[in-house]
């Protein structure tokens, strides 16, 4: 394509040209592919923090061509993958580079966030930006802070397997389980407060309030569930309902494994890793109940406790579990390399004969984030 005012950007995955400006008046439209590439533009021309970025006046005009082997609506995090790499581009564009936190930053609470309604965390764009072939990403999400873990060893691998059953991000679902988890931290204050309008002759709510206020005066540093601990969590089980209860378990228990799964990655300890990965996946599925299709249903879904069960079955696997945020996807296992094409067949042959179905296996090892291949100056 000839370059012209504006900016017409195409997708192998949907070969429609999508035309816009990168003005005052850019909004999301009816392609939603297309709305990561305008979220990234509006992200520089448009975010009141990033005006600095160009001179007043700036014209963003570029012809992009998009192509990717990262199944969409896979909970691979493709989303999060195009809006990086276009962030890289449009560095190159503009000539304005900012370092990698910042990029995933901007592309977090900006495209995502603020462009798109989407209340997604940090941990996609991070990686996108940031990983460095040969290590996983820890990430530290309340100080943006992060630290390499190696994972350098040819002896094992990932193999990535696909349901077919595509997710969307843009869901109720994910805003519900964050207000959920807020609930549980704010639960000790408001049963407090509720026993302060009640008559002193209501003795259920009197002893609630007392319960909730010794809650927080032994706990005063639980803000977020980040703070807490699962004693914590056992606490206040009487003061939320069961599904806050099983939200907050989910999410305490989930930063245990992760730091967990660092420390054991760090002494090379597989067993270790795979059992934090399949407690995790357990975890998601019965307590975060993370949803399929509506707010009610879970995923797991039946196709992914499948593929986990399968996995789990077959020698040389250490662990496995889902991916993304539900709504279907794909699972992630960890198998020795020499365990991997014997895993992948099982995988295919006994998916298709209990769904119906082909599900995608690919082969997978950490790589290095977004860069730039051809510098364009």
């Amino acid at each position: 394509m000839m370059p012209t005012a504006g900016c017409r950007i195409i997708s192998s995955a949907a070969p429609e040209v999508v035309s816009f400006k990168a003005d005052q008046d850019l909004q999301p439209g009816k392609v939603e592919w297309a709305n990561y590439i305008k979220a990234s533009a509006a992200c520089i021309m448009l975010g009141a923090a990033f005006r600095k970025d160009v001179p007043e006046g700036y014209e963003l005009s570029f012809d992009a061509a998009i192509a990717s082997n990262v199944p969409l609506g896979g909970g691979l995090s493709s989303s999060a993958a195009l809006e990086v790499s276009m962030a890289t581009l449009l560095e190159e564009i503009t000539g304005v580079r900012v370092g990698g936190v910042d990029k995933a930053l901007r592309s977090h609470k900006w495209s995502d966030h603020n462009f798109m309604g989407i209340p997604c965390g940090i941990m996609d764009q991070f990686v996108s930006a940031l990983a460095v072939a040969g290590t996983t990403l820890l990430v530290d999400c309340r100080t943006n802070a992060f630290e390499t873990v190696p994972l350098d060893d040819s002896g094992v691998v990932f193999v990535v397997t696909n349901t077919g059953i595509r997710h969307r991000n843009a869901s109720g679902a994910y805003g519900e389980r964050v207000q959920q988890c807020r609930d549980a931290v704010e639960a000790p204050t408001k049963a407090w407060e509720r026993k302060s309008f009640v008559p002193h002759g209501d003795a259920v709510y009197a002893h609630a309030g007392m319960d909730a206020v010794q809650i927080k005066k032994r706990h005063p540093e639980v803000e977020q569930l980040r703070d807490a601990s699962l004693a914590w969590v056992l606490e206040v089980q009487d003061e939320v309902d069961e599904k806050v209860f099983k939200r907050a378990r989910h999410v305490v228990s989930e930063d245990r494994r992760t730091l967990c799964c660092a420390m054991a990655l760090r002494r090379k300890d597989y067993g270790i890793v795979g059992g934090c990965m399949t407690e995790s996946h357990a975890s998601l599925r019965d307590d975060y109940e993370v949803p399929y299709r509506n707010l009610f249903a879970k995923v797991s879904i039946k196709e992914l406790d499948l593929l986990v069960s399968i996995a789990m079955g077959t020698d040389g696997v250490y662990g496995s579990r889902m991916t993304g945020g539900g709504f279907g996807g794909c699972t992630v296992t960890l198998v020795k390399a020499e365990a991997a094409q014997a895993l992948m067949t099982k995988l295919r042959e006994e998916y298709l004969a209990e769904t119906g179905n082909a599900c995608e296996c690919v082969v997978t090892s950490p790589c290095d984030g977004a860069g730039v291949l051809v510098p364009l100056r």
